[in-house]
C-alpha cells in the first residue's frame, strides 16, 4: 500500500494543487454547487481519473477491522466470568459500532437473568462499558435528580410515577434505618400511594457484623423476585436484636420462602457464589460519591437528610420535598 500511496503523491504533485477539482476562482455558482453523483462522468478524464485515485488511496488507508472470531468471543466471556463472577455467561448479539472498529457486545446471564453491554476496542484487547463520541455534543444533565441516583436496577416500592421518589442509603443492622422503617410503615395510605422508595444498600461493616452478610442474602433475593425482598426488608428491621452473621441468612430465607417466586435452590448458588456483592459494593461506591459517610442517608427529590429524627420531621421533611424544586446532588468532590 505505501507504493501506491507514494504514487498517487507524486501523480497529484504533477497535477497542481488545484487539478482534481474545478477552482472556486473565476467560476459562476453554477460551477460551486456540490457535484452530483452523475457529474463525475461529466469531468475532464484527468479529473475523474483524480478522484478516482483520491477515493483509492482513502480506501487504502482505512485499516481493515480485525474479527471478532471465536477466540475472542471465549476470551471476553472468561474475561469477565472471571473478574465479575458472570456464570454461563452467553453473547446474545454482536455488532459492530458505525464508522468505527469498536465491537458492541450483548451479553446475557442466566442467573440471575440479566443483560449488560459492553464494547470491546479495534485491538481486540480493551474492554468498556461505554464508548463517547468526542465530536458528538453530550446530551443536557437530567433535571430529574432521582433518575441520577436510580439510574441502575434496584429494589423500589410505590408507583413509578410518585411525586415523592425517595432514595435512601441504608443498612438492615442499623437501629436509625429500622426507626426510618417504622415511619414509612406508619404513614396514611394515601400519603404512601405519593410516595417510591429505592433502597440503595450502604452496610457499616466496620460497627456491624452481620450488615454485609444481610445486604448479600437480601440481594440474592432481590434478583429472584422484588416482592420477597420487601418481605425481608421488613422482617430484618423488625427482628434486629435476633440476628447475627452466621444465621441471618438463614433467617432472610426464612422471610422469603412463602414468597411469590422465592427459589431456595437459586438463592443457595447466590450465596455461595456470592453472586450479589457486585450490588452492594456499586451501592457502596454511588454512596461514597455523594458524600454517604452514615446510615440512614436519604434523597428526597434529590434532596440529602441525614440521620432519622422523630416521625413528625420526618413528616414535615416529605412536606417540604414536594413543594421545592427537585435538585440534583451531584458527586462530592
Amino acid at each position: 500500500m505505501s507504493a501506491i500511496r507514494r504514487l498517487l503523491q507524486t501523480r497529484l504533485q504533477s497535477w497542481g494543487r488545484h487539478s482534481c477539482l474545478p477552482h472556486r476562482k473565476g467560476l459562476g455558482a453554477e460551477a460551486q454547487r456540490p457535484l452530483q453523483a452523475q457529474a463525475l462522468f461529466q469531468l475532464p478524464p484527468r479529473s475523474a481519473l483524480c478522484l478516482a485515485l483520491l477515493a483509492a488511496a482513502a480506501a487504502a488507508q482505512r485499516p481493515a477491522c480485525a474479527p471478532f472470531d471465536a477466540a475472542a468471543r471465549q476470551r471476553v466471556v472468561s474475561y469477565l466470568a472471571a473478574r465479575f463472577h458472570f456464570q454461563n455467561a452467553a453473547v446474545a448479539d454482536v455488532r459492530q459500532v458505525p464508522g468505527t472498529c469498536y465491537v458492541r457486545l450483548d451479553l446475557t446471564v442466566p442467573n440471575p437473568d440479566r443483560r449488560y453491554v459492553f464494547y470491546l476496542a479495534p485491538d481486540r484487547r480493551y474492554l468498556t462499558a461505554a464508548i463517547y463520541d468526542l465530536d458528538s455534543p453530550p446530551a443536557p444533565p437530567n433535571p430529574d435528580p432521582t433518575a441520577d441516583l436510580a439510574r441502575e436496577p434496584s429494589p423500589a416500592r410505590g408507583p413509578a410515577a410518585a411525586p415523592i421518589v425517595i432514595v435512601e442509603f441504608s443498612d438492615f443492622e442499623c437501629p436509625f434505618c429500622a426507626r426510618l422503617s417504622e415511619y414509612e410503615a406508619a404513614l396514611p395510605a394515601a400519603e404512601r400511594s405519593r410516595i417510591r422508595t429505592v433502597f440503595k444498600f450502604f452496610p457499616l461493616s466496620s460497627i456491624h457484623p452481620w450488615a454485609q452478610a444481610a445486604a448479600e442474602a437480601a440481594a440474592c433475593v432481590y434478583f429472584q423476585s422484588p416482592p420477597a425482598f420487601w418481605k425481608v426488608h421488613d422482617y430484618l428491621f423488625q427482628h434486629q436484636s435476633a440476628q447475627a452473621a452466621e444465621s441471618v441468612a438463614a433467617s432472610v430465607e426464612a422471610a422469603a420462602a412463602a414468597a411469590p417466586g422465592f427459589d431456595r435452590a437459586r438463592y443457595q448458588s447466590c450465596l455461595a457464589l456470592r453472586k450479589s456483592a457486585g450490588i452492594v459494593a456499586r451501592d457502596r461506591a454511588l454512596g461514597q460519591q455523594l458524600g454517604v459517610t452514615g446510615t440512614p442517608t436519604l434523597f428526597i427529590n434529590g434532596r440529602r437528610y441525614v440521620g432519622m429524627g422523630s416521625a413528625a420531621a420526618f413528616a414535615r421533611d416529605l412536606a417540604a420535598a414536594a413543594v421545592a424544586k427537585p435538585v440534583n446532588p451531584g458527586p462530592v468532590n
